[in-house]
């Protein structure tokens, strides 16, 4: 098959049927291969479907056990014997019956591009109204509306890893530090492609909420701790590749920034996690962006930071009590003890950890295992 498309499946069978109902109008429907990646082995069961959409060529697939999306992801790449791979959540659609043939005429446009990408829609509650917000971010971590060249995921081993969070960002990371500096492209095309529900009644991911309602306590805990061990290992990563690779120190740059912004958007808005996030930028700084990046000049740092502040800034509703500057000097002169993180996560309530459990495509026992990432990845 020309496409393969891969759907992590966890307790999903409230919403793939219509995910799988927008895979079967695509016009490129006969050179697709769906392959959905069960990820609760033994107990969820997806092989109704196959009757249910005859026309569709559907694989089955299973995990070893649930070990989140990107355990599931990888076993769509490691089945896959397809030109082309994206991925889709169980819970979301693709935009138009032409969203594949359009990214497919994106990546094979020229030879040298490995992958294509076009707009996702996002799902948000407006005014008790559900609205569809573009996001054109061609930089944006995750793996919604992108299509990408599978033999260059295979023979450069780029895959998601074995994180339970954030493991998307981790994949395209990858893909991005790896091309970085050579003749290898990604595409950007302008048309909506994907539908992505974080707001529907549904959603998997972002379903656990603070306990005083509408902020995601995902976004502020599980999140933040895979969205910093998948900045490292990606760095890694490139590096094992390229040790010579020059866009290395730029990314870093980009993470610290962003943890400056995460930190004070955090004590707005799920205040109860700030105390975990100020130990993550630590743990960042003395783990990664330390060791790999050096004897970068004031005015480069700056004008980083002003990039960065006109977009972040207007998600901040007040001035933060530190600018960049005297933060990121706390973070470099503050002792880091790596054994604090248990000690933090103790004195959170237990009504938050509780939400935090019950939060995302894990079960309790694979959420613990997240935590416990940090003892092999010091």
């Amino acid at each position: 098959m020309k496409v393969a498309i891969g759907i992590p499946a966890y307790k999903a069978q409230n919403t793939i049927e219509e995910c799988l109902s927008s895979i079967n109008i695509q016009s490129m429907r006969d050179d697709i291969n769906v392959i959905i990646s069960n990820d609760n082995p033994g107990v969820d069961d997806y092989s109704y479907l196959k009757k249910m959409f005859p026309k569709l060529h559907i694989t089955l697939a299973e995990t070893d056990k649930n070990g989140g999306p990107g355990i599931a992801r990888n076993k769509a790449i490691e089945v896959a014997k397809d030109d082309y791979i994206m991925f889709m959540d169980a819970d979301d659609i693709l935009y138009s019956p032409y969203a594949v043939e359009q990214l497919y005429k994106g990546v094979t446009a020229a030879p040298n591009i490995v992958q294509s990408q076009g707009i996702f829609l996002q799902t948000a509650k407006v005014n008790g109204e559900t609205r569809l917000i573009p996001q054109q971010n061609p930089n944006h971590p995750w793996s919604f509306g992108r299509l990408t060249n599978l033999s260059f995921l295979k023979n450069n081993k780029i895959d998601f890893g074995l994180l339970p969070n954030m493991e998307d960002g981790r994949f395209q990371w990858c893909i991005n530090l790896v091309i970085e500096g050579t003749q290898l492209k990604r595409n950007f095309i302008k048309d909506a492609v994907y539908v992505w529900k974080e707001g529907s009644e549904h959603s998997i991911t972002r379903s656990g909420t603070d306990i005083n309602g509408g902020i995601p306590v995902y976004n502020y805990s599980m999140c933040q701790i895979g969205a910093s061990i998948a900045a490292k290992q990606a760095v890694e990563f490139a590096l094992s590749k390229n040790p010579f690779n020059g866009s290395i120190q730029k990314f870093l740059l980009e993470q610290m920034i962003g943890h400056y912004f995460t930190y004070y958007e955090c004590k707005e808005k799920c205040p109860k996690f700030a105390e975990q996030n100020w130990w993550l930028s630590k743990w960042f700084y003395h783990n990664c962006y330390e060791k790999y990046c050096q004897n970068l000049n004031d005015e480069l740092i700056d004008r980083f930071y002003m990039q960065m502040l006109s977009a972040k800034g207007r998600e901040l509703q007040k001035f933060p009590d530190l600018t960049f500057s005297q933060w990121f000097e706390k973070i470099k002169t503050e002792e880091f003890v790596f054994e604090e993180l248990a000690e933090i996560r103790s004195r959170l309530p237990q009504e938050i950890l509780d939400v935090e459990r019950k939060s995302g495509s894990l079960t309790a026992e694979a959420r613990d295992d997240a935590l416990r990432i940090f003892d092999v990845d010091k």
